[in-house]
């Protein structure tokens, strides 16, 4: 089997044994650990201490995990585990009346070993991620992928608007439901705060002050008050402020140039009312490259068909934008607005009025 440059494989030393999920807690650790999990494993046993009433329950722990995303609206759950987990887990909540469909990624010795599972678990979010339908795709490892160290942290942040998260939650790690409620119900609380540090996002017009305040106490079922919040901050991140002349502007450039948006930021430009002035937007978090690094802009024109010598990047950061462009071969345009020193000598404006007549004079 041939594996692609970015091909996950994982060391059949470490690979849990034939008889998965059942080989017992001290295999699987071990397994895990060896695996690249120490660190997780802690935290877990730091967070989640055992104690005489350990695993009380037949089922699977990761059933609360479970119970919670398939109580959150617009959110799809796609679990990778062994067959016999996955049956059980998806009966149980179908019985306690969950009445969702439950996405499984099936894997076998060969695709842990070659790391095919890694590969079918993104595949499977990139088919789902359809923002029409959904706001977040979870995916949970099982036990089998948790301790043969699938790296779900792999997968990208965000497919078209979509959020992806992805969590271990093998029995062996974490003890009972209520624990695995709680990895769950923290990713997406730490996803969400972690999108309104990152800003910038508008200070809403209305300040909604009846937002209810989210309490986890004991069980949480249903769950819609973190739901809620989670889809709160959410569309907050693309309220984002505009330039008060941006608009008018691109107006103007969209008839003549080709637009696209190469961002830094988490703010999806196509849930914006800038997005019908652009062609295609790429994003640092999807792509897992950053400007300046010119990685960033060779994958934009290649996605766009064309060359960087025929390709003219507005910026209005000096390290990311100008030298990002430099960095790539292509014109960089400044928006210096507080006309700081142009040290570098490149083309600048100092308000987006004078850009269209700017790139005019570059094109001619």
């Amino acid at each position: 089997m041939t594996l692609s440059s970015d091909t996950i494989a994982v060391d059949s030393d470490t690979a849990p044994a034939a008889d998965g999920c059942h080989a017992g807690e001290g295999v699987m650790r071990d397994a895990a650990q060896k695996a690249g999990k120490t660190a997780q494993l802690e935290q877990y046993d730091k967070d989640y201490p055992k104690g005489p009433h350990d695993q009380p329950q037949s089922m699977c722990p990761a059933f609360g995990s479970l119970r919670v995303g398939l109580r959150m609206r617009r959110t799809a759950t796609i679990l990778s585990g062994s067959a016999c987990c996955v049956y059980g887990l998806t009966f149980t909540s179908h019985f306690y009346g969950a009445k969702r469909t439950v996405g499984y990624v099936p894997f076998d010795s060969e695709s842990l070993v070659t790391g095919k599972l890694f590969e079918d678990i993104r595949e499977a979010v990139h088919d789902i991620a359809d923002p029409d339908q959904y706001d977040a795709v979870v995916v949970i490892n099982l036990c089998v992928p948790t301790a043969s160290g699938v790296p779900l942290d792999l997968l990208p942040t965000e497919i078209n608007g979509v959020r992806i998260i992805g969590i271990d939650v093998p029995g062996f790690g974490v003890p009972t439901h209520a624990e695995a409620k709680d990895v769950l119900a923290g990713a997406m609380l730490r996803y969400a705060r972690g999108e309104v540090q990152a800003g910038p996002v508008a200070r809403p017009a209305v300040v909604e002050t009846d937002v209810p305040t989210v309490a986890m106490v004991g069980e949480i079922f249903p769950v819609d008050a973190i739901a809620a919040a989670f889809a709160a901050f959410m569309a907050r991140r693309n309220d984002v402020v505009l330039f008060s002349d941006a608009i008018e502007v691109l107006k103007q450039l969209c008839g003549t140039y080709r637009l696209v948006a190469i961002t830094n930021g988490n703010a999806n430009v196509f849930k914006t009312e800038l997005g019908v002035f652009f062609e295609l937007a790429i994003r640092a978090d999807e792509v897992g490259i950053a400007k300046p690094d010119r990685g960033i802009f060779d994958l934009t024109w290649e996605r766009l068909g064309c060359s960087a010598t025929e390709v003219i990047h507005v910026g209005d950061s000096v390290e990311s934008d100008v030298q990002g462009a430099l960095n790539a071969g292509v014109t960089p345009v400044w928006y210096n607005p507080d006309g700081e020193p142009n040290l570098l000598g490149v083309n600048q404006v100092s308000s987006l009025t004078e850009l269209p007549a700017l790139l005019k004079n570059i094109r001619d």
